[in-house]
């Protein structure tokens, strides 16, 4: 499945897993992300693909 803006993937932090929202798809296959933490926001994020910290994935269904 490829990401579109709107859609809701999980950031894997140094601290686990956010939530957040793609803004951006870009050519280069990032995509860019404004993240969810418990007392902030953080916009402008670029990512790749994977399971590492500083990586995107999709959520994993119930």
């Amino acid at each position: 499945m490829n990401p579109t803006v709107g859609r809701i993937v999980h950031y894997h932090s140094a601290s686990g897993d956010r939530p957040a929202i793609v803004t951006q798809v870009n050519q280069s296959g990032t995509i860019i992300l404004t993240v969810f933490y418990t007392h902030e926001t953080r916009a402008g994020l670029e990512c790749r693909e994977g399971e590492d910290v500083g990586c995107w994935s999709w959520p994993p269904r119930a």
